[in-house]
């Protein structure tokens, strides 16, 4: 399967630790390894200390495995799989995307959630901001899927990146319903899929919401 190339690691590659200021970095500010250690409970601390630099379980360590899933309802340890945010997207979409499928995306956005699909042979829509205020508008999405014909994958990325923006809560639930009931039978087993990365970096406290994984209707 051709790739295109990354745009944007190509253009950070010869910059992101040469320039004397960095003022396009999405990421949080990072915590030294002494900082992160010093918060975790002894058994972790010991593991730590004692950590060989080996192979571990292909799934990830039970320990992690099962600290993720409490993170959400009705989600086992068993069924978390660990993986850096490009490697889960490729083995998302290259498990449920198929030549031919209708996929529509928050936009603009990390390269991966739309060029994947776009290389496998699916037609991409983009599903883009109010760009007055940044917002998405989830009756926007549901048109987009109902013109889109058969959609198999919906891709969205809150807290947005690069806007920041943040659905409330009730446009979330909105977002997160099944699409396919515009028309029976145009929607092909129409999946939700979610970049969940910087949930939880949000100022308000919020419940324990359910996976943000693939979702199947």
């Amino acid at each position: 399967m051709p790739l295109e190339p990354f745009a944007l690691e190509r253009y950070m590659a010869p910059r992101e630790f040469r320039a004397r200021r960095s003022l396009s970095s999405s990421d949080c500010e990072a915590v030294v390894m002494a900082e992160l250690v010093a918060g975790a409970d002894a058994e972790v601390r010991d593991m730590w200390r004692d950590l060989r630099l080996g192979y571990t379980e292909s799934q990830g360590h039970p320990l992690l495995r099962r600290e993720i899933a409490a993170l959400y309802r009705g989600v086992d340890a068993d069924e978390v799989l660990e993986v850096v945010p490009e490697e889960g997207i490729f083995l998302a979409m290259t498990a449920l995307l198929s030549p031919g499928d209708q996929v529509v995306v928050t936009w603009p956005g990390y390269q991966s959630l739309y060029e994947l699909a776009r290389s496998i042979g699916c037609q991409v829509t983009r599903w883009e901001p109010d760009p007055g205020t940044w917002r998405f508008d989830p009756a926007r999405l549901r048109a987009l899927v109902a013109g889109a014909g058969r959609v198999a994958m919906v891709v969205v990325n809150f807290p947005h990146n690069p806007t920041g923006w943040l659905p409330a809560a009730d446009e979330m639930a909105e977002i997160a319903a099944p699409h396919g009931g515009h028309e029976e039978g145009r929607c092909r087993s129409n999946r939700s899929s979610w970049s969940d990365t910087w949930r939880r970096a949000s100022f308000a406290r919020a419940a324990r919401c359910r996976a943000p994984t693939a979702r199947r209707w």
